[in-house]
C-alpha cells in the first residue's frame, strides 16, 4: 500500500497562494461581469427561459448568439487574458471564420 507523498511546505504554501488568487480573480470577474452587464445568468441577461419548450428555437432565431453571447465570451476571454498579464489581444481571434 502506497503512503501519501507529502509536498515540501514551500510547494504547500505556493499551491495555497495560488488558490487564493484565483479565487480573488473569479470573484472579481464574477462581479466586474455583473457590473458591466447587470447580471450573470443567461435568463437575465438575453431574457430568454431555456427551461421553457421552444426556446432555444426561439434563441437561435432571434440571432441573439451573434448580437450578445459573443460579446459576453469575448468580455470573458479578454479579462482571463488580462488576469495573465495580456493586455493586447489579437482581435482576429475573436473572428469567427466561416
Amino acid at each position: 500500500m502506497r503512503g501519501k507523498k507529502s509536498l515540501p511546505i514551500s510547494d504547500k504554501e505556493r499551491a495555497k497562494a495560488a488558490r487564493t488568487t484565483i479565487r480573488d480573480q473569479a470573484s472579481q470577474l464574477v462581479g466586474d461581469f455583473e457590473q458591466q452587464f447587470g447580471d450573470i445568468t443567461c435568463i437575465g441577461l438575453i431574457h430568454i427561459d431555456f427551461s421553457k419548450g421552444g426556446a432555444y428555437r426561439r434563441f437561435l432565431k432571434a440571432g441573439v448568439v451573434k448580437e450578445k453571447c459573443e460579446h459576453y465570451v469575448k468580455y470573458i476571454i479578454t479579462q482571463l487574458y488580462r488576469f495573465e498579464g495580456i493586455e493586447k489581444i489579437d482581435q482576429a481571434a475573436f473572428r469567427r471564420k466561416t
